[in-house]
C-alpha cells in the first residue's frame, strides 16, 4: 500500500500556546478536518532548544492513496 504523508507543525511562539500549552481546541479542530480526508496521525514528534523549552511540534499524519 502506498500513503501520502502530510505534517502539520506549530510552535510556542504563536497564539497557539499560553504559558506552555497546545491550545487543544484548535489542534483537535485542525486534526478532524484532516482526519475528514482519511488522515490518520503517526507520530508527534517536538525540537528542543534547550533548558526543556520546545522550538516546534510536527504532527504526522498519512493517508493511503487510491
Amino acid at each position: 500500500m502506498k500513503w501520502a504523508y502530510h505534517v502539520l507543525k506549530f510552535s510556542p511562539s504563536g497564539a497557539l500556546f499560553r504559558g506552555g500549552k497546545i491550545d487543544d481546541v484548535w489542534l483537535a479542530k485542525e486534526l478532524n478536518v484532516l482526519g475528514g480526508d482519511r488522515r490518520v496521525v503517526t507520530g508527534i514528534f517536538s525540537s528542543a532548544i534547550g533548558n526543556g523549552a520546545t522550538n516546534e511540534v510536527a504532527v504526522v499524519l498519512k493517508r493511503p492513496l487510491p
